[in-house]
């Protein structure tokens, strides 16, 4: 018999990773896989860039003492609360737990294309909707 040693798999909880995402989850946190926080560097800190033209958001590292910067708290992974920076886009998980591909813009930023994102109700939002 012959055995062949198995590579272990990196992703958490045993699912197989699709590249680097960003996930925006129904508690409105938005976290970042392994792959798209090493993308950018490891950061502590991270800010939010809105296109509303081609609803696209643009993750970028930054530095602890940017006052738009959010922390990514280490604990359970690179992830930070963004309800009121949802609202304000006027975006929505509905009760569902969406994850979105990125793709790197440059060294310290990557781009999700949010467009599946269903739009909040009761706000008016600062992308255009129809």
């Amino acid at each position: 018999m012959a055995f062949v040693k198995m590579k272990k798999n990196k992703a958490k909880r045993g699912r197989a990773s699709g590249g680097p995402s960003i996930t925006i989850s129904k508690a409105h946190t938005i976290s970042l896989n392994t792959e798209a926080w090493e993308a950018i560097g490891s950061p502590a800190h991270c800010y939010v860039e809105w296109d509303a033209d081609d609803c696209l958001i643009r993750l970028v590292a930054c530095t602890a003492d940017d006052p738009n910067g959010f922390p990514l708290d280490g604990k359970v992974g690179p992830r930070f609360g963004a309800r009121q920076l949802l609202r304000d886009l006027g975006l929505d998980p509905k009760g569902e737990t969406r994850r979105f591909p990125t793709r790197r813009d440059s060294r310290l930023s990557l781009i999700a294309d949010v467009s599946e994102m269903p739009a909040a109700g009761g706000v008016v939002p600062l992308r255009r909707t129809a």
